[in-house]
């Protein structure tokens, strides 16, 4: 756990706030005004993964897209408590959504402000340190499947990704963000386990937080659970 950070803007509620930690993970904040009198105001949080589709080893083709589903599964942690990241944001009276790319995987939610610590208690151990149970994988699999046949239904999604190819070659970036058919089949629950835990963590990840919020409050979560 970072126990120190490198403070690279002053605590002052009008400016952003940069922190670094020592295992590398990185807070941006940038706080907005106090709500009206009566009302809860709006946050916004960003959990950043550095690694996407053009990161994954040659046997994890389709890792960061497949693991950006398995988020939203739920789950249960060492205590037996279940966590569903969907239903509990929007129970807070918020969205919670995500996307992959071939350079990062990104979970986004906007909510109440004075829920955005309830919010990170939620999203940042369902990224960070869920389990990745054998049964749903296979099931989510199944679900990428037929994202990847509807994108084969469509001319211009096929289109674009022949051009991908043609202009990157070998290059990861040629590769389709959700994988192959055969190469998503492949995978298999310690693949997908060796992918989270080489990329949630440390330097891979930045947590960004604007609106409603406070800051010192913001911190110490990202401290403890990132």
């Amino acid at each position: 756990m970072p126990t120190s950070n490198q403070r690279q803007s002053p605590r002052d509620a009008a400016s952003p706030i940069s922190l670094r930690f020592d295992n590398g993970a990185r807070l941006l904040m940038m706080p907005g005004p106090p709500p009206a009198r009566g009302g809860r105001g709006v946050a916004c949080v960003q959990l950043w993964i550095h690694a996407g589709a053009a990161a994954e080893r040659s046997r994890e083709h389709g890792c960061a897209h497949l693991f950006e589903h398995m988020v939203f599964k739920p789950w249960v942690d060492a205590e037996g408590r279940s966590h569903d990241l969907a239903s509990a944001i929007e129970a807070l009276g918020g969205d919670v959504n995500a996307f992959t790319s071939h350079d990062e995987t990104v979970f986004h939610a906007t909510l109440p402000g004075d829920a955005i610590e309830e919010a990170l208690a939620i999203l940042l151990p369902a990224v960070t340190s869920r389990p990745i149970d054998p049964a749903l994988l296979d099931r989510e699999k199944q679900v990428v499947i037929e994202e990847i046949h509807q994108y084969e239904d469509d001319p211009a999604a096929r289109s674009i990704q022949a051009l991908m190819a043609d202009l990157y070659g070998d290059h990861p970036y040629a590769r389709p963000v959700l994988g192959e058919l055969e190469e998503l089949q492949a995978l298999t629950t310690a693949r997908l386990r060796g992918w989270q835990r080489r990329q949630c963590r440390g330097e891979s990840l930045t947590l960004v937080v604007t609106g409603c919020a406070d800051p010192g409050a913001v911190e110490a979560q990202a401290r403890a659970l990132l």
